[in-house]
This record gives structure tokens, C-alpha cells and sequence, in this order.
């Protein structure tokens, strides 16, 4: 579930060769994200035009007329300039050694630490700068960058669940945890939008609905999990994420209340994950 809706290409096998590590799941995450960046910076470099601004003997790029009147009105023997640099010192580069520094102090696994050391390592001539979720989401993957997809939305998924001392600039602490029924929501959601096949059928995630009013001015707002949509009918799913077995009237209360809420809703489903079992309701 974490591979599809963190897009994150962990193969099966990969995990299976991890596990057998003995390590915590941070540990795994961190060995997948050190080995993947390791190698695909042996492959390509991350490299993007950076826009500098200098004082500079020579004109290079083009000239910043109001700062080359403050710094230079006196010394004209400068040009206060704006440039365009080919460098490797860009915010993708300095995401990856920030977070690879941070789990290098986190991490206790000696294989780990070795291959973050070498990215670490790699990144010489790359500046260390602060990030935190809300920065790391501004950056956008060029075409060329594809390749470095999987560390990137683990690198944000390491913020998102960290702990940063704001002083020392660095991550104090990961709490690998997951809401369990959001994540299987969202499994579900992106699992069903991949293999329809039906062109007619919208399929919609946590649709609004309010319980009063518009001219009520408190409006209690209410969501079911998926809505699917077709010819005037709707059906609404309630995902649990949760053994069938306890089942509870709270669950039933709720997807009926789903079903009176959505216009001409014709159907309502509880989806629980595949158990083993075979159940009959009547």
C-alpha cells in the first residue's frame, strides 16, 4: 500500500532481500533510500541552471541597473550582473544531503551509515540548508530527474514524519507511523482509478456532504471514503481497515448515513481488506 500511494517503486523482492536485515522498518527505509540514491548518482548527476547575482570585474549575463547604481556608482571598474550558472549546487541536491545527513546521525545499522556517508560524501561542492516538508513540496522533478523520483518522495516522507530540532538544523527524531484506514482509503481510491475501465464511471474520494441547510450558518460537513458515479446513480463505499470480525453497528449506522446523504444512491458497500475467512450476512 505504501508503494502505491507514496509512489514509491520498492519491488517486492527488494523488500524480501531488506527484511532479512532483521532491522526496524526505518532501518529498511533508510538502507532502500541510501543504496537507490547512491547508485543513481553514479549514473547521473543532478545538475539545473541556478540564477546567481555577483559583483564581477566582467559583464556576464546581463546587468542589474538599480544594484550596479548602489554598489557601483563610485567603482566603476565593476558590474553588478545577473547570471544563469550550470551547477550542482540546486535544491534537489541539497534535499538529498540534508535528509542524508539527518539519518546518518539517526541510524544505528553500520551498512546504512556507510552508504549514506558516501552520498554525504558525494555532495562536496553542495551547500547544507534547512529544509523542512513544506520546502521539500516547492520542488518539482525535471524530465531528467525522473530517475531520482523514489528518493525524492521518500526524502519528503522522512520530513513529513520527523521530528526537527529547529536549532541544530537537523532531524531529531522519524515516527514511521501511518493512519491505517486513511492509507487503505487511499490504496483503494488509486487501485480502482488504475483498472476502470469504464469511461462512464467517476469515481470520487472523500466527498463532501452538508447535513443542513445552506442558510444555516453552523454546517456540519460529512465524507464517505469513495464515491462512484454513473447515470444518475451513485454508490458509496466506506473503507475499514480493520478484521471482519469486529464488525460493529457503528460501522453499519455510518455507511447507511452515507447512503441517504449522496443523491440517488442506489448502493453502499463496507470494504474491509481480504481475510481468509468467508462470511455470510444474509
Amino acid at each position: 500500500m505504501l508503494s502505491v500511494t507514496k509512489q514509491l517503486n520498492i519491488k517486492i523482492t527488494n523488500i524480501n532481500n531488506l527484511l532479512k536485515t532483521n532491522n526496524s522498518f526505518l532501518e529498511i527505509l533508510i538502507r532502500y533510500f541510501s543504496e537507490t540514491l547512491f547508485n543513481n548518482l553514479k549514473k547521473s548527476s543532478i545538475n539545473n541552471y541556478i540564477r546567481e547575482e555577483d559583483n564581477l570585474n566582467c559583464i556576464k549575463g546581463k546587468i542589474n541597473w538599480t544594484k550596479n547604481i548602489k554598489y557601483n556608482y563610485v567603482n566603476k571598474a565593476k558590474t553588478y550582473c545577473e547570471y544563469d550558472e550550470f551547477s550542482e549546487n540546486n535544491l534537489l541536491n541539497q534535499l538529498f544531503l540534508f535528509v542524508s545527513k539527518s539519518l546518518y546521525h539517526l541510524s544505528s545499522d553500520n551498512y546504512n551509515r556507510k552508504m549514506l556517508l558516501n552520498v554525504i560524501n558525494y555532495y562536496t561542492y553542495v551547500d547544507f540548508v534547512f529544509f523542512n516538508i513544506q520546502k521539500a513540496e516547492k520542488i518539482k522533478l525535471t524530465r531528467s530527474q525522473e530517475l531520482f523520483k523514489d528518493c525524492f518522495n521518500l526524502a519528503k516522507m522522512f520530513l513529513e514524519h520527523s521530528i526537527i530540532d529547529l536549532n541544530n538544523g537537523k532531524i531529531e527524531n522519524i515516527s514511521i507511523i501511518w493512519d491505517m484506514n486513511k492509507l487503505f482509503e487511499e490504496f483503494i481510491y488509486i487501485m480502482m482509478k488504475k483498472y476502470n475501465m469504464d469511461s462512464n464511471m467517476k469515481i470520487i474520494s472523500q466527498k463532501k456532504q452538508c447535513l443542513f441547510s445552506k442558510n444555516k450558518k453552523i454546517k456540519p460537513i460529512t465524507y464517505s471514503d469513495i464515491v462512484l458515479e454513473k447515470n444518475n446513480k451513485t454508490i458509496v463505499i466506506d473503507t475499514k481497515y480493520k478484521n471482519i470480525d469486529n464488525y460493529s453497528n457503528s460501522d453499519l449506522y455510518q455507511i447507511i448515513a452515507y447512503s441517504f446523504i449522496h443523491n440517488n444512491c442506489n448502493r453502499a458497500i463496507l470494504l474491509y481488506p481480504k481475510q481468509d475467512k468467508i462470511y455470510n450476512f444474509g
